[in-house]
């Protein structure tokens, strides 16, 4: 369960890998996490896709192959305004 605002529900698939609630609500909240502890097969669940998705995602192999590629683009030449 995580709260809908900022980059978190970029991070969070809703109903996939967690629950994202609206901000300062207590009541979303605690629906949320009734949900979770009524259904611990569906917490299971949640959490095996919410690690399966980090371990894609946010691992170190990713972090450089991504600056690879932003360091080529880097190379080709100045960006829009000059800069890389």
């Amino acid at each position: 369960m995580a709260g809908a605002s900022g980059g978190v529900p970029d991070a969070v698939a809703d109903g996939r890998i967690g629950f994202l609630v609206p901000p300062a609500d207590a009541g979303a909240a605690a629906l949320a996490v009734e949900r979770l502890l009524a259904g611990p097969d569906l917490a299971a669940s949640l959490g095996r896709a919410g690690r399966a998705e980090v371990e894609s995602r946010l691992n170190w192999a990713r972090v450089v192959r991504d600056l690879r590629q932003a360091a080529a683009g880097w190379s080709a030449g100045p960006g829009p305004r000059g800069g890389p």
